[in-house]
């Protein structure tokens, strides 16, 4: 499902879509896709995930959640490790490996959910 994406300076993202899949792990997962359609490597996004029923009504939602963070980055501000990842370069897309993805627990509600809507929120650059 598509949904809105972000941008800071020169940082933004497109095209976010979502998939709920089984994860390695026996739960069920949401995988993110998001292109890089801004001037500069993106570190990390931090989003609004809303889990959706099959007739597309929110189930559940999660709140400021990263949704990608490169390796060796920590958080915005600090200095990144020697060997930090260079991070998702202008053009390129990420997509969540199996089992990465946000891991869907049970809320109780037995309702398994069918797909997710994102929201970016912030593009770390």
């Amino acid at each position: 499902m598509s949904s809105t994406g972000t941008s800071n300076t020169a940082a933004s993202i497109e095209g976010i879509s979502t998939i709920v899949v089984p994860s390695p792990n026996g739960t069920n997962e949401v995988r993110v896709t998001w292109k890089n359609t801004g001037s500069t490597n993106i570190h990390g996004v931090k989003a609004d995930i809303e889990l959706l029923d099959t007739q597309g009504s929110v189930i559940e939602k999660i709140n400021n959640y990263w949704i990608y963070a490169a390796d060796g980055w920590g958080l915005p501000g600090e200095t990144p490790a020697a060997n930090a990842s260079p991070g998702i370069a202008p053009g390129f897309t990420y997509t969540d490996p199996a089992g990465q993805g946000y891991q869907l627990i049970a809320n109780g509600s037995g309702i398994v959910p069918s797909n997710a809507r994102v929201t970016a929120l912030y593009v770390v650059q």
